[in-house]
């Protein structure tokens, strides 16, 4: 969300203007992955996401062949069906509720009576928790093909991603040594590999763009990018999605950039890409190979 914002600042105060700019796993609305009590825009755009990792998991009946076919038969239903339901509130009768549920049993393998009692709408903590909860596992939220045991299996919650437990440990020992034995930086600094760790996310959140002057949390740096592409209609946006990422799902990501409100003629200058993969979709073999085509091809065509 910060590359939206830098190529609007650059443009409009520096009077740089970029060729390009390659979202990798983005979003660039946070309201998005809030699950906000009396907004049901996450519940929304994460059911795709859902659908993906379940089929993943083999928890869908009658298990599709097709993965995008089964994806886009989810997102229609998701834009559609699910979003009036729930539109609808507390006057969704009996009937169309019990529907509504069926649908997203069948979709993402949960339990009926499950969504039924989360009122249709599950977080991405209890979906994680969920869904493989009976063999005693947990799912990831980076990439959701990754799972971990789950030692507390009465939680409504998940309490850890299991996809970054299972790989933070080698980049921290490779970048570590970089950092202190090629980069020679003294042993006595301490580098923090998290944000929570150094600072528990106790950042500035205030967006200085739109209506409410200060901005408001939380912050969308979707309408940088939209002016950003109004005033430079050379730049080029690449996106990069991964079907089994729960932390930016690509729904969300799909959602803000229909909703950028950009004329026809440079509506094409975005072009978005997927991978069998979650939000690091460089740690699958098959996927990195096509991120590395996808990347170049996309530096050299705007350098052009």
């Amino acid at each position: 969300m910060r590359s939206a914002g830098v190529a609007n600042f650059l443009q409009e105060r520096l009077g740089i203007s970029v060729n390009g700019v390659i979202l990798v796993s983005v979003v660039l609305d946070l309201r998005q992955l809030t699950f906000a009590a009396g907004d049901d825009i996450s519940y929304i755009l994460y059911l795709p996401t859902y659908a993906a990792t379940s089929l993943f998991h083999n928890k869908i009946a009658n298990k599709p062949a097709n993965l995008t076919a089964f994806i886009k038969e989810v997102t229609d239903f998701a834009e559609g069906e699910y979003a009036l339901a729930l539109m609808k509130g507390d006057k969704l009768d009996a009937a169309e509720k019990d529907h509504i549920a069926s649908k997203i049993s069948a979709y993402t393998g949960l339990n009926k009576d499950y969504v039924l009692k989360a009122n249709l709408r599950v977080s991405e903590p209890q979906y994680t928790e969920e869904l493989l909860r009976n063999e005693h596992l947990t799912v990831g939220r980076l990439d959701s093909r990754f799972t971990g045991i789950n030692q507390r299996l009465t939680s409504e919650f998940s309490d850890y991603d299991p996809q970054s437990s299972a790989i933070s440990p080698a980049y921290t020992a490779t970048f570590l040594n970089y950092y202190y034995n090629e980069l020679k930086v003294n042993k006595n600094k301490n580098y923090h590999v998290s944000a929570y760790d150094a600072e528990g996310f106790k950042w500035e959140w205030k967006h200085n763009h739109g209506l409410w002057g200060n901005g408001v949390y939380p912050p969308n740096t979707g309408v940088d990018l939209a002016e950003a592409m109004s005033k430079n209609p050379n730049l080029k946006i690449l996106v990069l999605n991964g079907y089994y990422d729960l932390a930016t799902p690509f729904f969300g990501t799909e959602y803000t950039l229909d909703h950028l409100g950009l004329e026809k003629n440079i509506q094409s200058n975005i072009t978005m890409k997927y991978y069998e993969a979650g939000h690091m979709m460089y740690v699958h073999p098959e996927s990195l190979i096509a991120f590395k085509k996808d990347v170049a091809s996309f530096i050299t065509n705007t350098n052009k």
